[in-house]
């Protein structure tokens, strides 16, 4: 690996290192960095609560507007966490009640596993739900006043019109919200143009720490391959946690099956390369060729440190995560359901410049693709 961290990287790495590793920060890499494009990245990289808290032990020295900012990033998100975790309680006792499967991954889930207080950023509550349960459980939250919003737009959207939808496999969540309370109500794990290979309600029938490892697996490798070191993180943190606990062979299986091994070993390199976290001896024994595909290309995104919702930024984003499948994955089948997926027009996406009749495939794969483009490259 030839590429190299920037300034910036290199110090959100030091202030993860030092985490980790319960050290003091090296804090003279604080005099190269270029402040605003350092706060800019974290659009990508989202690790403000941490930096607030290792700043402020470590007695860091940046600039003060950046420290009022960071200091009530904090503040907020330890109070969005707690607001979350007594919605969650409230909804699901009565998802219970309605013998209505419910649970919450990702965001506060992950704060309480993997860290000892809110060094978590996160500003929504997701929610998973079966999807043979989706209308009835969509209509439970209309009627503790959520709505379903279009998250392109704003405009409110029926849940009939999701009905509509559910045949639409690129279509897997909606947004909904009431007052200053934004849930992502999910039931699938990932888009299904992606390969990985999942039994339906997978993650209920498992206790707390499988579902988060596989959510973490899942969406911060399988999905996003790596590239927000807020997401690396929590994969370190799990990782540190669980060591040489886990039964880790009919885990690699699954793996495989699942066709997320080569994301779990990119993960293992990252974590090994950047954060300096140790590989568990027990898994090593398995694993004896922890490498990654294209560790260049990951390094590069993380030092632009833009997100992958512009259109170039989307092409470098595509690349990686095409290169990152198992071998067993088809680039071509990819490709092809990438466009299947791409070619319905559905009512909770942004609105398209041109819509066709659906049985002209790919003019309207075009004309999304168009607007998708237009609209990242020239809107603000």
């Amino acid at each position: 690996m030839s590429l190299q961290p920037n300034n910036e990287v290199r110090l959100m790495l030091e202030v993860l290192k030092a985490y980790f590793q319960k050290r003091p920060m090296d804090k003279t890499l604080a005099a190269h960095i270029d402040w605003p494009k350092f706060f800019e990245m974290q659009d990508l990289h989202g690790l403000q609560p941490m930096l607030n808290a290792m700043f402020k032990k470590n007695g860091l020295p940046f600039p003060e507007r950046y420290e009022v900012e960071l200091s009530q990033f904090g503040m907020k998100q330890a109070i969005f966490d707690l607001s979350f975790k007594a919605e969650y309680a409230k909804l699901k006792a009565e998802f219970d009640k309605h013998n209505l499967p419910i649970l919450a991954f990702k965001g506060f889930v992950f704060s309480d596993y993997l860290y000892p207080e809110s060094l978590r950023a996160g500003g929504d509550l997701d929610l998973l739900i079966s999807k043979k349960h989706i209308i009835e459980s969509l209509r439970l939250l209309e009627s503790f006043d959520y709505k379903i919003h279009n998250y392109f737009n704003g405009q409110i959207i029926t849940v009939e019109e999701v009905q509509g939808q559910l045949k639409n496999n690129f279509v897997h969540e909606v947004s909904m919200i009431k007052n200053q309370l934004h849930l992502d109500i999910h039931w699938g794990l990932c888009y299904d143009f992606l390969p990985y290979t999942y039994p339906d309600d997978f993650l209920f029938e498992l206790d707390k720490e499988e579902q988060i490892f596989w959510t973490l697996l899942n969406h911060h490798g399988g999905k996003e391959s790596w590239l927000r070191l807020k997401e690396l993180a929590d994969f370190g943190a799990f990782m540190q946690k669980v060591g040489n606990d886990w039964d880790w062979p009919p885990i690699i299986e699954k793996m495989k099956t699942f066709k997320l091994h080569r994301q779990f070993l990119h993960g293992l390199y990252l974590i090994d390369t950047f954060l300096d976290i140790e590989i568990p001896p027990a898994l090593k024994s398995i694993e004896r060729q922890i490498n990654h595909t294209c560790p260049n290309l990951v390094l590069k995104f993380w030092n632009k440190g833009k997100h992958w919702k512009t259109t170039f930024e989307r092409i470098a984003y595509e690349r990686i995560l095409v290169k990152s499948q198992d071998p067993s994955s088809s680039t071509f089948e990819y490709v092809r359901n990438f466009m299947r997926a791409y070619t319905r027009p559905n009512s909770v996406e942004e609105k398209r410049l041109i819509t066709f009749p659906e049985n002209y495939l790919f003019l309207n794969f075009l004309s999304k693709v168009l607007t998708y483009a237009l609209n990242r490259t020239f809107k603000k």
